[in-house]
């Protein structure tokens, strides 16, 4: 996959040393499975602390729609030094399909090292375990 992500920022506001920022974008994608070939939207909800150097936390999600169904992300939360930068980064996401790719999952991964930006595999859903239930609230 290749990826020119989301610009840092986006709506947000400043109160002291906190920072929130709220980003939406899509993201242009080339996969080599056809499977994943669409519209990748990028969402994005984050806090930086200390302005634009220090610790930034966001729960983040991709969802991938395509002309026979989608790819929705479970959300994770990430967490690095804004000094670092999103670029430099590891991660894992899994997306669950829907439509024609129901019962399957996107495993993706990517290291701060590696040359090719996003690498990954598709598996029947039954070899995940299931994404977590939301807890309730009182």
């Amino acid at each position: 996959m290749a990826s020119s992500g989301c610009p840092f920022g986006g709506r947000g506001e400043v109160i002291g040393p906190v920072r929130t920022s709220e980003r939406t974008c899509t993201i242009p994608n080339e996969w080599s499975d056809p499977r994943l070939q669409g519209t990748d939207t990028y969402r994005d909800l984050g806090v930086s602390y200390a302005h634009e150097s220090g610790l930034y936390i966001g729960q983040y999600v991709h969802d991938i729609v395509t002309e026979d169904g989608a790819w929705r992300m479970r959300p994770q939360f990430r967490f690095y030094s804004v000094d670092g930068g999103p670029e430099n980064f590891s991660g894992t996401w899994v997306l669950d399909g829907e439509g024609a790719y129901e019962g399957l999952s996107a495993v993706l991964h990517k290291t701060a090292e590696d040359a090719a930006p996003v690498r990954g595999f598709i598996v029947s859903t039954e070899l995940l375990p299931p994404a977590p239930a939301a807890l309730p609230t009182e």
